[in-house]
């Protein structure tokens, strides 16, 4: 099943996947697709729970989305901006892609992994090349982000578990702001490998398949030539100049 709602009020749920990609990760790709209307969730959180060991978490802060990785020694946070945010009850789609940058030599031949780990967080059809270079010069085009943080560890070691939608009771001051997500999840893919969300090896009250998120336009309900976009437990229609109405029909 490709498609979860990651919690079912009324209350707190998550699941749990084998951890990836494992120990000792220099280069680390992630994609997921999600859907909400809450202003605050904790999309997914990968590693152990203490302050000392590395960890990687994704949330939704104020209806952004927020990547947050430390590799033990500091932690550092990568917040791309969507107009409108992503609370929206559309799907979402957030890319991750973590490294090492190379320590090169004087002649420019890389020699291994330097100190400073980047990561590249962009949402949905984001040119990210063209955001991190000129997003602030084409009027706030900054659907992608890049954080830089530097510590003498050489790779980034995500030992636990993949918790998606949720973790269970940890500490106060851990290091996101919330520990649930209320909507859905599909299409998670580490490494640009498709992983399958039915495959979990524990799961506290997530369903499969997204009521929230039926196939509304099937029955082509907007009239007039208009377009019908499936949204929150409904559906919405882009009208035609000269047409209005919730299914374009004045």
């Amino acid at each position: 099943m490709s498609v979860h709602t990651a919690r079912s009020p009324p209350g707190p749920s998550h699941q749990i996947l084998h951890h990836v990609p494992g120990p000792q990760t220099e280069f680390l790709s992630i994609s997921i697709t999600f859907a909400t209307l809450e202003n605050s969730g904790l999309l997914f959180y990968n590693g152990r729970f203490n302050e000392k060991h590395d960890f990687i978490a994704l949330e939704i802060q104020e209806g952004q989305v927020v990547l947050k990785y430390s590799t033990g020694e500091s932690s550092t946070q990568v917040s791309p901006f969507l107009p409108g945010g992503v609370s929206d009850g559309n799907w979402h789609t957030v890319h991750i892609h973590y490294y090492n940058k190379p320590k090169r030599s004087m002649s420019g031949e890389a020699q291994g992994p330097s100190d400073e780990k980047i990561a590249v967080v962009s949402i949905d059809d984001c040119d990210t090349a063209l955001s991190l270079r000129f997003g602030t010069q084409l009027g706030n085009y900054s659907c992608a982000a890049q954080g830089k943080q530097t510590s003498s560890k050489k790779s980034l070691d995500l030992t636990g578990p993949l918790f998606l939608g949720g973790v269970p009771n940890v500490p106060d001051n851990f290091p996101f702001g919330t520990r649930e997500f209320i909507g859905c999840m599909k299409e998670l893919h580490i490494d640009n490998k498709p992983l399958d969300l039915a495959g979990y090896i524990a799961n506290n009250g997530t369903i499969p398949g997204c009521s929230a998120k039926q196939p509304f336009c099937k029955s082509n309900p907007c009239q007039n030539g208009g377009t019908c976009r499936v949204s929150w437990e409904t559906f919405s229609c882009d009208c035609p100049l000269g047409y209005g109405g919730k299914d374009c029909s004045h």
